[in-house]
């Protein structure tokens, strides 16, 4: 235990600086984008030329600022602009320092679309000034060149779960003494009969009063410790954030006779383990196909309407938390079962029957029965700190995309936590690089810190789940060898599969040109998907328990590792298949787009020519196991692995390298897994 206890201090030292690294990460890579100004680049604006200023006497302008108008190329079917204009309150250009300016989006009232200042359909952007920014002598209109993204979130109240209020305290002396210095200083300058005397003596009394402010702030004032120097007081205090943080084994211990049974427990099963929970957790690992979102809406029902608790969800997105969430919904009305009080700390609408708004953790003190989502943030509210307001559970969706700091920090939530996901799926998205050594990373998501170096969750950690219902047993043979062990069944009733087609893997090689080798986009690729689209286009049946209908166009899923490549093979099926954009749009994407979803064919477009020609930075999102294996498995009859085989031979010059590797060459070369170059049979 000793080791386990000097370990854990070693590794809170490094997540006590995770979001720090993650903060100036993502504005380095902001920074890059701007000076890079790629018009490829879907988070970015580029050439941007001032079309007109409007001053706050023009009518059209509602603030009271500046606004400006820019125009730039237009890319009117990139999807990133919907998002932009409907959730991005900033955009950010760089100063002549090299340093990030945000500039908010004017908020035009009661226009219509089609007339509005900002419509990045058609090319333009209309920004409101701040005052301070307009007065400063180098900013012009002229100034602005480029615009990127930039999530420049406070990451409060996370950090303080783990530190405390302390330093607020210590800001409130600092103030103070600040104040108090200023003070003196100006009572220097009338001593000195500078002019101004009545102007300067009214600065002194604002101080002053400021001052009495802090002062009676710090009467008030309630210090709170963070589970950081809890932990220091006490390592082995019996807490679910302690639990997860060195790894404890679940309490009380997973059942034996859960791992001879050859199938996961059933949902009472799991249900009955959750109840008797000690400050602890429960893991549930599920790879694709196998209801992880299935199970843990039953579980979440059953606990918030049957024993009557208060549950939480939470997860890295808002898109996995409505997954889940829907999931619950669906689960009561299918069943015509009774919900509990549903809630979502988020503004506007959500599902019928859910309440949203901006909550706080005591509004529900007296309640004994609800659901609550929410994303990290509220659960690392501070009022957490008093355990009248815990909630009984918390259940982290996508456990294996959630990173251990926040996972920590929301824990703290909650008196126990069920964890759902999969670590061999897409993994926790880091900006930063951050420390690891022997038996820690401090990058990791929560669910790969408990696993450690194991693939599938250890029999006394916690749940596997073995049976998939989407992969075809030749698929199948394929993801659960190379990804989980072995571990991972079909279920024996899949009966699914295309009219005169075998289920299975293919690998089609499509020679690249050696003069001009691709390296984020390829045209010879791009065609070939678009041929073997189109000669499952002629009024084969897609066959499932025995009942055929006609394949279409969104039968069909296509994964690309580059957006360049993305947008080429979306242009190419809209050209050589006569689609429209939004169809095509909706079937080729990244390995992000498609986890969760699946589809009976599957097409995975490797893009670069050899491993040399893969873009700096990008290789191991190319190789990357964890996306090989979402690509792959997305596939409910049929997988298309599209690219050069001379990016396939690459030779190794690491070992993670090489274990990368090792998938592809066995995907093409193994013939145990019957693959084809002839998919026709």
């Amino acid at each position: 235990m000793a080791s386990i206890i000097k370990q854990s201090y070693g590794l809170l030292f490094h997540l006590m600086q995770y979001w720090e690294r993650e903060k100036k990460k993502a504005q380095m890579a902001a920074v890059l984008r701007l000076e890079s100004a790629d018009i490829d680049d879907p988070y970015t604006l580029v050439d941007l030329e001032h079309v007109k200023t409007l001053d706050s006497s023009n009518p059209v302008n509602t603030s009271t600022l500046k606004w400006v108008q820019y125009s730039f190329p237009s890319q009117p079917h990139n999807p990133s602009w919907a998002k932009i204009q409907a959730n991005m309150e900033k955009l950010y250009f760089l100063n002549p320092e090299g340093r990030l300016e945000g500039l908010s989006i004017a908020k035009e009232k009661d226009v219509l679309e089609e007339n509005r200042l900002t419509n990045l359909d058609q090319g333009t952007v209309c920004l409101q000034i701040p005052k301070k920014l307009n007065e400063d002598s180098w900013f012009s209109e002229e100034n602005v060149h480029a615009l990127t993204e930039y999530a420049d979130y406070n990451q409060e109240p996370k950090p303080a779960a783990f530190l405390g209020n302390k330093s607020d305290f210590m800001g409130y002396e600092d103030r103070i003494e600040k104040k108090n210095l200023k003070i003196e200083e100006l009572k220097l300058q009338i001593e000195d009969g500078d002019e101004g005397r009545e102007d300067t003596e009214k600065e002194i009394q604002k101080l002053k009063q400021e001052i009495k402010e802090l002062k009676e702030n710090c009467k008030d004032f309630v210090e709170w410790k963070g589970f950081v120097e809890q932990f220091i007081e006490d390592p082995n205090s019996k807490n679910v954030t302690f639990s997860l943080l060195r790894r404890d084994l679940p309490s009380p211990t997973v059942p034996k006779d859960w791992t001879g049974k050859g199938s996961v427990p059933e949902i009472l099963e799991l249900v009955e383990f959750a109840k008797s929970l000690d400050n602890s957790y429960l893991a549930i690992q599920g790879p694709p196909g196998t209801g992880k979102t299935w199970t843990g809406a039953r579980i979440i029902h059953h606990l918030a309407t049957v024993e009557k608790k208060k549950v939480g969800i939470t997860a890295q997105s808002h898109y996995a938390i409505d997954n889940l969430l829907e999931e619950v919904i669906k689960f009561a009305e299918d069943e015509s079962l009774g919900l509990p009080a549903l809630y979502y700390n988020k503004k506007g609408k959500s599902f019928d029957g859910v309440k949203t708004g901006g909550f706080k953790p005591s509004e529900f003190k007296q309640d004994d029965s609800l659901v609550m989502a929410s994303t990290t943030w509220f659960w690392a509210h501070k009022e957490f700190n008093s355990e009248e307001y815990l909630f009984d559970y918390l259940v982290i969706d996508e456990a294996g995309q959630l990173s251990l700091a926040d996972a920590l920090a929301a824990s703290k939530g909650a008196k126990n936590v069920i964890l759902l996901g999969d670590p061999q799926q897409l993994p926790q998205v880091n900006q930063a690089s951050h420390p690891s050594g022997d038996g820690f990373d401090s990058g990791a998501s929560i669910l790969g810190h408990l696993l450690g170096d194991a693939s599938t969750m250890p029999d006394d950690r916690g749940v596997f789940l073995d049976q998939t219902w989407r992969l075809d047993p030749s698929i199948c043979t394929f993801i659960s060898e190379e990804f989980y062990d072995g571990r991972l069944k079909p279920v024996e009733s899949i009966d699914r599969k295309i009219e005169n087609r075998r289920n299975g893997l293919f690998w089609i090689p499509v020679p690249h040109d050696d003069e001009e080798p691709s390296v984020d986009e390829n045209q010879k690729e791009a065609k070939k998907i678009a041929e073997i689209i189109a000669s499952f286009m002629d009024g084969s049946k897609f066959i499932e328990k025995r009942v055929g209908r006609t394949i279409g166009i969104e039968d069909f899923m296509i994964v690309a590792p580059f957006n360049r490549q993305r947008k080429r093979i979306r242009e190419t099926l809209q050209h050589d298949l006569g689609i429209d954009f939004s169809t095509a749009d909706s079937i080729v994407g990244t390995v992000d787009k498609f986890q969760g979803r699946q589809a009976p064919v599957v097409l995975y477009s490797l893009t670069a020519s050899s491993y040399d020609s893969i873009p700096p930075g990008r290789e191991e999102f190319l190789f990357l196991p964890n996306r090989f294996n979402v690509a792959v498995s997305r596939a409910q009859c049929m997988a298309f692995l599209i690219g050069s085989e001379t990016l396939i031979d690459t030779r190794a010059s690491t070992i993670p390298e090489m274990r990368a590797l090792n998938h592809f060459c066995r995907y093409i070369y193994d013939p145990s897994l019957k693959s084809s170059q002839d998919f026709n049979d």
